[in-house]
């Protein structure tokens, strides 16, 4: 994605813009000549026909400045709202290999912040660039017909100075990348602490977390007192020029005056001319300053789209394959390494359909790997992974994420109503009262109503405890009915009798149920128990089945 890019795309509305800047420039040129006229008027007596084109000349002028300005800022809302949604797309589209590479405050900023600096730069850039340069062109070649040599010492020391400008603005791209990334990390470290908020107050540790957001601020603060400074020499810098290129033509135009190679109202034109252009010079050299920093930003913004997606043909929906066993879940030598380290080693399951299923181990074995390789957010590295009698590979995403659901250790509600929380991925939602005596069943009585249904909730601040969002999900994962259910740690934030509620309901359901659990009891619910030790996957008897079998 680049500026030509946005430029392109939005060519009608910026067509029109420039057509309105040249007219605004056509009005303000004429300007010189009938503010000659009103004074050549006023010593004759005859100045009311100067005085109303005059007038006339300056309200167009400013209408068309006006519609210049309305035009462009419309072309750049266009070209931020169409970056935006296709950022947005690419994100939510990102493997999930990518996603964690990095963090969900540099993500934000690429949306958020990237794309207004990059929407100030096509709004008011554009504005100031295309109206500065028409007016400095109308101006140049008025001064062309009025003394060509004159105009050749203008142009002179403008060429030099813009050379100037442009080497200094092009710091403005690095320095305003580098604020970006620093916001980007600000914003990472702030949003976990607030998510993380009662750990903070617990531990005392808001000294600690003050500082780490201190040394983001501050170096945010450095680059961005750099790019103030360079901001701030620009404007002088084409003012001084501005002024130089006057003071060249007064000292040249006064020599040609005196040796009769130019006129007096020649020298007052050309000088008129050049008073016009003054203010037109500082806004491109300004809108140099703003073009690079926009760079920087788009720059960002392009390093994102250069991370991997799910392609979007892995999201069609494909036909389903007939099958009365889409719960069958089969590990064929599947091995999975990442970062150098084996988490899942040569491993060979077979999972009936409708089997209720504990996978159990040590912190960081690879539990919930295994889920993310059942749901295809990773590829295996060896192996085959079949469900339903079908590798993974050949499922779409979006069919194979219908066929398993999963349920996160700490489940997130997005924002909106309970209702649409319970319902979110249902491709036809059930009635109230389904969901209602659902949430009865789980123990979310003080839900249990129309009105409770109606509450809005969010996933950072939903007014639910950790136990009852858990609740939530669960139930979301019932009503998808898919015959396969994962579940992270289902019961980590319940007291026993929810816990009892929640495993009565997972497994009572007629998909094939894998849970995750430390649990001694709730692991012992499961028909057949899976440890994962040493990146192998074997299998273990529930302590229930043993006691049953020692009874026989």
């Amino acid at each position: 994605m680049t500026i030509c890019n946005l430029l392109r795309n939005n060519a009608g509305l910026i067509t029109l813009g420039i057509i309105l800047s040249l007219l605004s420039t056509v009005a303000t040129l004429l300007l010189p000549a009938l503010i000659n006229q009103f004074l050549s008027g006023v010593s004759s007596g005859e100045f009311r026909k100067p005085l109303v084109l005059l007038l006339l000349a300056i309200l167009m002028t400013s209408v068309f400045t006006t519609a210049t300005m309305y035009v462009t800022s419309i072309a750049a809302d266009r070209a931020v709202r169409d970056m935006r949604k296709k950022i947005t797309v690419h994100l939510l589209y990102l493997r999930m290999s990518e996603f964690e590479k990095g963090g969900a405050g540099s993500f934000t900023t690429r949306v958020t912040s990237d794309t207004s600096i990059v929407s100030t730069a096509f709004s008011s850039t554009l504005v100031d660039f295309v109206g500065g340069v028409t007016v400095i062109i109308g101006a140049l070649a008025y001064m062309a017909v009025m003394d060509w040599q004159l105009l050749v010492v203008v142009i002179v020391v403008l060429l030099v100075a813009m050379a100037i400008i442009v080497a200094i603005s092009s710091s403005l791209q690095n320095l305003s990348s580098r604020v970006q990334d620093h916001l980007a990390a600000l914003g990472d470290i702030l949003q976990s602490a607030l998510s993380a908020f009662r750990t903070i107050k617990a531990f005392r540790s808001e000294s600690k977390v003050v500082d780490n957001l201190s040394v983001e601020i501050d170096h945010a603060y450095r680059n961005r007192r750099k790019m103030s400074f360079v901001e701030a020499v620009l404007e002088p810098l084409s003012t001084v020029a501005s002024y130089t290129a006057l003071l060249m033509v007064l000292l040249f135009g006064s020599i040609r005056l005196s040796r009769g190679d130019l006129s007096a109202e020649a020298l007052t034109i050309f000088i008129t001319a050049l008073f016009l252009m003054l203010a037109p010079v500082v806004q491109v050299a300004q809108s140099f300053g703003t073009f690079f920093e926009a760079r920087g930003a788009l720059d960002r913004i392009n390093q994102l789209f250069d991370l991997e997606i799910e392609e979007p043909g892995e999201h069609d929906s494909s036909p389903k394959p007939i099958s009365a066993n889409l719960g069958l879940v089969e590990f064929e030598s599947v091995s999975y390494h990442r970062d150098d380290r084996t988490i899942l080693d040569n491993a060979s399951v077979v999972i009936e359909s409708g089997e209720k299923v504990a996978l159990t181990g040590t912190s960081g074995s690879g539990k919930t790997t295994i889920f993310s390789l059942l749901l295809h957010f990773y590829d295996v590295s060896t192996g085959h992974i079949r469900i339903g009698g079908r590798d993974i590979e050949d499922w779409s995403k979006k069919d194979l994420r219908t066929i398993v659901t999963y349920v996160e250790q700490e489940p997130d509600l997005l924002p909106g109503t309970l209702r649409e929380n319970l319902t979110l991925g249902v491709e036809q939602a059930p009635v109230d009262d389904i969901l209602i005596t659902l949430l009865d069943q789980f123990g979310l009585e003080k839900f249990a109503s129309a009105d409770g249904l109606e509450r809005l909730v969010g996933s950072s601040n939903s007014g639910l405890s950790g136990g009852e969002r858990q609740r939530v999900a669960i139930i979301r994962a019932l009503l998808q009915k898919s015959p396969v259910i994962l579940v992270d740690e289902p019961t980590s934030a319940l007291d026993s009798r929810s816990a009892e509620l929640a495993m009565s309901g997972l497994l009572d359901t007629d998909a094939t149920v894998i849970f995750a659990s430390h649990d001694a009891d709730i692991v012992n619910l499961a028909e057949r128990v899976l440890v994962i030790a040493d990146s192998r996957l074997v299998e273990s008897t529930p302590l229930n089945k043993e006691n049953s079998n020692a009874q026989a």
